[in-house]
């Protein structure tokens, strides 16, 4: 499966000719916070590849900080950055995340 400039209910989610079967979402203790509270952010998914560092997707994270990324390949790893939209606070990375498999494909 192929998707491209997809739009989803956590907010705009945008990536380019991604596949596969894994996702990535922020829930739980993982939800992007702004000063320790859930808050709406931009969310961006690199590829950790050696000597990549693509950009795989970007999406907005929900008002109670919740984020999710799918149909993207779960045997690779990627990092995770959460970013403050009024530029007030620092990036946060999440590094080395392994994507878990789509309930659909269990």
């Amino acid at each position: 499966m192929v998707m491209s400039n997809v739009l989803m209910a956590s907010g705009q989610l945008i990536r380019k000719n991604v596949h596969g079967k894994g996702f990535i979402a922020g829930q739980g203790s993982g939800v992007l916070t702004i000063d320790g509270t859930p808050a709406v952010g931009e969310v961006w998914l690199y590829e950790r590849v050696p000597n990549s560092g693509k950009l795989i997707a970007r999406t907005q994270s929900r008002s109670d900080g919740t984020y999710a990324i799918e149909f993207i390949p779960p045997e690779r790893r990627y990092m995770v950055v959460g970013t403050d939209p009024d530029g007030v606070h620092n990036a946060v990375v999440a590094d080395r995340i392994t994507p878990a498999l789509m309930p659909e494909f269990e």
